[in-house]
């Protein structure tokens, strides 16, 4: 199941090196955007398909391989031939409402979640995509409402106390966002993007060794997501575990070569251990992948005079 990452950055705080202020220093995490539905029944067939019809299953499978793939302009294409030949297809307008969700047609998500529901006003997967694309809006009041409603239909839905307890930590209720991962995570164990949450909600309440230890369980069960290699990095660098915190970002860095923010944090890393050229290195890399990205130019500026005042290798 793909898992998309939004990034939440953390608060600034300033450091000194070699008597300059650094005030733009700024480790950056990142928390798991909503899964787009239910780990457990994403994968299942819609309950009302035909299984007789053998070209209607085999185009179902067809459209749950493609969104599994991320190859949402395929799926959409899919679902639509499902709903063509099975207009009352409740399952196949939610999943149709998925992929116009990751195609950033929102609205026509939103249509379709609506279609779906008004076939079957009980599918609680519709009512956590349609609050996923709620969320994504900037709906949160709403998006809150939707996840609970569809925990309210399916108290055993993982993914909609994990969407609900992203939205609910966007809003700043951080200690109800903890207590709606850690019961996504106790109805499915190897819920990695939860275990990823969990410890940015841990981190922003300032409990960095449980952190810690959320992230390298989400590491355990998804050891390929760049985002909570960062996240780690982030709440070692905070504990001051900068050698730790550069094997994270550099780990962040070998799965996703063009993370930006993970380049200015392994930055950020290098500098405290005085390390300067290898993080004008990074903050370079990060310019370069983004090149309009105040921190890393305020960093790269920084590292740059600090360079300039170094003794050259033939001063005494």
């Amino acid at each position: 199941m793909s898992r998309l990452s939004l990034r939440y950055p953390i608060s600034r705080f300033g450091i000194t090196v070699l008597g300059l202020m650094i005030p733009a220093i700024s480790a950056t995490p990142a928390i798991a955007t909503p899964t787009l539905f239910s780990s457990v029944l994403a994968a299942t067939p819609p309950a009302n398909a035909n299984p007789s019809d053998e070209t209607l299953q085999n185009l179902i499978e067809q459209g749950e391989q493609a969104i599994e793939q991320d190859d949402y302009a395929r799926a959409e294409q899919i679902w639509r031939q499902v709903i063509a030949q099975d207009p009352d297809n409740a399952n196949a307008y939610s999943r149709l409402g998925n992929t116009l969700r990751e195609q950033e047609q929102l609205e026509a998500a939103i249509a379709a979640y609506e279609q779906a529901l008004s076939i079957d006003e009980t599918l609680a997967d519709a009512y956590n995509g349609l609050g996923v694309t709620r969320n994504r809006m900037g709906e949160l009041d709403a998006a809150i409402e939707l996840h609970q409603q569809a925990i309210a239909l399916a108290p055993d839905l993982a993914s909609a106390y994990n969407n609900l307890g992203v939205a609910l930590a966007k809003q700043g209720q951080l200690s109800d966002g903890q207590s709606a991962f850690q019961q996504a995570i106790d109805l499915d164990p190897d819920y990695a993007n939860a275990y990823n949450n969990l410890g940015i909600v841990l981190r922003q309440q300032g409990e960095l060794e449980a952190a810690i230890v959320a992230y390298r369980q989400a590491i355990e069960l998804d050891p390929d997501d760049a985002t909570t290699h960062n996240n780690l990095g982030v709440a070692l660098y905070t504990q001051n575990q900068l050698s730790e915190a550069i094997a994270a970002y550099e780990q962040a860095l070998e799965l996703d070569p063009d993370y930006a923010s993970a380049y200015n944090n392994l930055g950020n890393a290098q500098l405290l251990q005085n390390n300067f050229e290898e993080a004008a290195i990074a903050y370079r890399e990060a310019l370069r992948l983004r090149p309009n990205y105040p921190n890393a130019q305020q960093n790269l500026q920084l590292i740059e005079r600090i360079l300039e005042l170094q003794p050259s290798p033939s001063q005494p």
